[in-house]
């Protein structure tokens, strides 16, 4: 049975109806709770790039709708949370844009500023189960040599690039929008140097991941991942959102909606 399909079923067992596709009616419907931000929230996602709230926001199984339930309310309070190393958060956004100076920006899933920080999150669902060519993003050339990046960078960033588009295998990262989101994040630092800036990867995994070989791979691509973007300057960070979960039990803040959103997303399959 695939992946999604046990989400779908998981979802009727507690208590959701999504059609045998795993679309519920509303968006609203896909929330675990009336959030207080829900209309600002709507904004952002719809200033983005990906049309999720015409449909694929209703899939139990959606990456966005997910992505929200889990930092709606860390939105709502972001003044009062301690994550990833720092607190006091002026600004946290959904879908926040980048330049990247060669085509369309990269849109980051969520976003965290504080005046000493900024932080860049790239979230992902089931999108790691299935696995894809390195180079999907078929433009990925386009940013070999980029004029705007300091000669350094731009060396390192060339490395990395090529050794993907040389890649023949198909990889449950995705390595190309990675490096796409880096890039835009290494070009804002020359803007706004007095902050300290970082892109942090988190990534939906079943409770029995350690046991499940999809999830091994993709814990060996990211290594490689990591080993290659290192000397690119730009901190880059991975959690498991079952440790992103341990971060915010320590936010007492966040322990209602902490408890709903493991009672929903913490579960086991089977492969």
């Amino acid at each position: 049975m695939s992946i999604t399909k046990q989400i779908i079923n998981h979802h009727l067992e507690k208590g959701y109806t999504p059609d045998p596709k795993g679309y519920l009616s509303t968006n609203e419907e896909n929330l675990l709770q009336k959030f207080p931000n829900w209309d600002k929230i709507q904004k952002e996602l719809n200033d983005g790039d990906g049309s999720e709230l015409e449909k694929k926001f209703k899939a139990v199984h959606s990456s966005s709708a997910f992505c929200v339930n889990n930092f709606a309310l860390i939105k709502q309070h972001k003044n009062n949370v301690i994550l990833f190393g720092a607190s006091g958060f002026d600004a946290a956004e959904f879908e926040k844009k980048f330049p990247t100076f060669l085509g369309k920006p990269a849109n980051l899933d969520f976003y965290l500023e504080n005046e000493n920080s900024r932080i860049g999150i790239e979230s992902k669902f089931i999108e790691t189960a299935t696995p894809s060519l390195a180079k999907k993003d078929k433009n990925l050339e386009k940013y070999l040599n980029h004029k705007k990046l300091p000669e350094k960078l731009q060396k390192c960033f060339n490395e990395v690039i090529e050794y993907y588009i040389d890649y023949k295998e198909k990889l449950h990262l995705d390595a190309a929008q990675l490096i796409k989101h880096s890039i835009a994040l290494s070009l804002s630092v020359a803007e706004n140097k007095d902050k300290k800036t970082k892109l942090i990867y988190l990534y939906w995994v079943p409770k029995n991941y350690k046991d499940i070989d999809i999830y091994k791979e993709h814990e060996k691509e990211l290594s490689i991942f990591k080993g290659k973007i290192k000397s690119c300057q730009l901190p880059f960070e991975s959690y498991t959102y079952i440790e992103f979960w341990e971060m915010m039990e320590k936010n007492p803040i966040l322990s209602s909606i902490l408890k709903k959103i493991k009672a929903r997303y913490e579960f086991s399959i089977k492969i």
